[in-house]
């Protein structure tokens, strides 16, 4: 079993819906869609943060003339990230706070994810580097906002949020057409073996 496009998938759908709920928010506040987008942060980051652990713990990626490790840490870890920030502000959204703390740990974490981002580039890591340079990319540039959104007066946080609301938007579309070619490629390379 391989975790990755179940991950990449998880990836695209929970940052696309943030997208959205950071764009329709800078607009206007809504109880319920905070609520709503709790429950999907929540339920999102708690399957990624299995799926990260277990990825980490006992699943060894096998890609030929790389240690078995390599891989399981390039994506074992920063899922663990992003499901522990998903699970803390689907609490945030559901408990009705402001969110400010859990940004603080997205920023940091985000500066970790840089790391991880450039050894995509750095030791030329998949057949897409480029791409999932990008997808790390972004996903970090989304972190090291929300600290900006939740600090800043009403009047710069819309501004924030609709930015915040593109660049997580960006990070679901790059995340979901990585998981297209990913899906592809497994099935492929399955059958030929």
């Amino acid at each position: 079993i391989n975790f990755i496009v179940a991950m990449l998938i998880l990836v695209s759908t929970v940052t696309l819906s943030g997208g959205v709920y950071f764009l329709l928010s800078s607009r206007r506040t809504d109880k319920a869609m905070d609520k709503d987008m709790g429950v999907l942060a929540s339920i999102g980051g708690l399957v990624a943060l299995i799926l990260g652990i277990v990825m980490v713990t006992t699943y060894p990626i096998n890609v030929p003339n790389t240690p078995l490790y390599l891989y399981n840490e390039q994506f074992g870890i920063p899922i663990i990230m992003f499901g522990t920030i998903s699970i803390m502000f689907g609490i945030s959204f559901l408990m009705g706070y402001r969110g400010l703390v859990p940004s603080v740990y997205a920023f940091f974490a985000s500066l970790f994810n840089l790391r991880y981002a450039y050894n995509f580039l750095q030791f030329k890591l998949t057949r897409e580097p480029n791409m999932a340079f990008l997808l790390y990319l972004f996903a970090s540039i989304s972190g090291i906002l929300l600290p900006f959104y939740y600090a800043l007066g009403e009047d710069k946080r819309k501004a924030i949020g609709y930015l915040l609301g593109i660049v997580l938007f960006i990070t679901g579309i790059i995340a979901g057409l990585i998981a297209f070619g990913a899906i592809e490629g497994h099935i492929a390379e399955a059958l030929k073996g």
